[in-house]
């Protein structure tokens, strides 16, 4: 790594200037004092590393914006609830929990930030350290999304507060660039919540979609070919084969998995399955089994750590954290398939809607907290169905394809209350 060519520093040169001429190189100290001093040579700067650090300072910008307005959201929520303080004490004990998770969510990104300086080349990159290197342009659009909670008082009914949840971890370890899911015709349709675009048909119900870079999604299994791996450009309309699955699977569950796409559980024509594979390094690799077999299971990460949930026939929910799968003591209210997932925090998820039997469809919608093992119960969908594939949040809304029982698939908003 090169070192800064000011007089006397050893530091660690992040930006080149070629603002006089021959270009120097320069470390984060002395580039900000060489700004001053030329408040017009921006464009002159090149990056000597991978991420693109301007993308990185607005990541780290807008995280500790919004730790800031949390905290002062816990002000002004212990200043009204001092006042109704018999009648609010469940409900201010847990809003607070989830604004101090998202503090500590903040905290705990803004301090992985700081320590990292670059990014090794891969073929995929979670959304995370996308951010990273994308250009400023991009990654500001992200940002746009990324929103503190914030509070209501209201007349007390049948509870004192409402709250506008912050997906932050949601937007932090998923990319938020648009939904996908098959239509009724069995074509792959993308939407930015603006605008709509079918790419291409697979006459095939049973694949699964993960989202792999602002502009690739990886399609993977599926009845018509179980081992199916192969990379969708929503631009160039292009596909891509990859090196097939070890297993054959449909019916699985998609997500990231140590920094890498995963595909977890399924069903492979004749059995459930427990094995779970991530694409790493160009080749599709085996990893440790979940603990059950789960057919049309529901998978969400948060950082390091992701949760399964149920499954045909499945009731239960499985963490995986240090190469390990853990059977959790806490279950879904009832055996639930294809349960749709936001991740709020690093330890609380809304689940909503679901599948049994292939004929019962669910309207069910509750927020699973994992540091205390409870749920909390939350206002029904309005209509029973079941959530296949990847979601999309627009502000305090939740935008995913929804099946009812006329296996007729649409976009479907749900509100974070």
């Amino acid at each position: 790594m090169n070192n800064c060519e000011e007089a006397d520093c050893n530091l660690i040169a992040k930006q080149s200037c070629d603002c006089k001429g021959a270009s120097f190189r320069l470390c984060d100290t002395h580039l900000s004092l060489h700004l001053s001093d030329n408040p017009l040579t921006d464009h002159n700067l090149k990056s000597l590393l991978k991420m693109n650090i301007q993308s990185r300072n607005l990541v780290i910008q807008k995280l500790l914006y919004i730790k800031d307005q949390t905290c002062k959201q816990i002000s002004m929520i212990n200043q009204q609830s001092s006042a109704l303080i018999n009648t609010i004490q469940a409900e201010t004990a847990h809003i607070l929990t989830h604004m101090n998770e998202i503090i500590a969510l903040c905290e705990e990104t803004y301090q992985r930030l700081i320590t990292i300086d670059d990014i090794p080349d891969k073929q995929f990159y979670t959304p995370f350290k996308n951010l990273l290197k994308s250009d400023i342009y991009y990654t500001g659009k992200c940002l746009e999304e990324w929103n503190y909670p914030t509070f209501k008082v209201k007349i007390p009914e049948d509870s004192v507060f409402t709250i506008n949840y912050s997906p932050l971890s949601h937007l932090i370890n998923g990319y938020n660039d648009y939904f996908m899911y098959l239509d009724t015709d069995r074509n792959i349709v993308v939407n930015n919540g603006y605008t709509e675009k079918k790419l291409f048909n697979f006459d095939d119900f049973t694949l699964r979609l993960l989202q792999v870079s602002p502009k690739i999604i990886l399609v993977t299994g599926g009845d018509t070919d179980r081992k199916r791996a192969v990379l969708l450009d929503i631009e160039q309309f292009s596909v891509t084969p990859l090196e097939n699955m070890i297993m054959e699977r449909q019916w699985h569950a998609c997500t990231w998995i140590d920094g890498w796409p995963a595909v977890i559980g399924g069903f492979d024509g004749e059995n459930d399955l427990d094995s779970v594979e991530i694409f790493e390094k160009e080749k599709w690799r085996q990893i440790s089994s979940l603990n059950r077999k789960r057919s049309t299971p529901s998978a969400v990460n948060m950082g390091d750590v992701v949760y399964v949930f149920g499954g045909f026939e499945v009731d239960t929910i499985e963490k995986y954290e240090n190469h390990w799968w853990t059977l959790l003591e806490i279950k879904l209210p009832t055996e639930n398939a294809a349960v749709g997932l936001i991740s709020l925090t690093n330890s609380s998820v809304i689940c909503f809607g679901g599948w049994h039997n292939e004929e019962e469809y669910y309207n069910f919608k509750a927020m699973i907290n994992f540091k205390n093992s409870e749920w909390l119960e939350m206002r029904e969908l309005e209509n029973e169905g079941c959530f296949f594939y990847q979601s999309y949040i627009v502000k305090d809304r939740i935008i995913v394809g929804k099946i009812d029982r006329n296996e007729f698939t649409r976009d479907f908003a749900l509100e974070f209350k």
